[in-house]
């Protein structure tokens, strides 16, 4: 904010970063319960080791909630004042 940036651009690089970290991690994780729920295929009682659906369901609340908590520091650092003392 101190070299010039603007509100929009501070709050789309805060929600970048936590956007690539959401990607990268639900990549990894997608790929680990499948694979994990391969193995435990035997102790599943009457679900897939793959359900689309409640991967589906897991990986939105995943995205919704990771949305919510990057968007208050967000918007906390498109609000500050670099010419205030105290930066509010």
């Amino acid at each position: 904010m101190a070299l010039g940036a603007q509100s929009r651009g501070m709050l789309w690089l805060v929600l970048r970063r936590a956007l690539i970290q959401l990607a990268i991690g639900l990549s990894l994780g997608v790929a680990g319960a499948f694979s994990v729920g391969k193995i435990l295929q035997s102790i599943l009682i009457q679900t897939s080791a793959g359900d689309p659906v409640t991967l589906g369901l897991v990986v939105v609340l995943l995205v919704v909630v990771a949305l919510l908590a990057s968007l208050w520091p967000a918007r906390r650092a498109a609000a500050l004042d670099p010419c205030s003392p105290y930066g509010i």
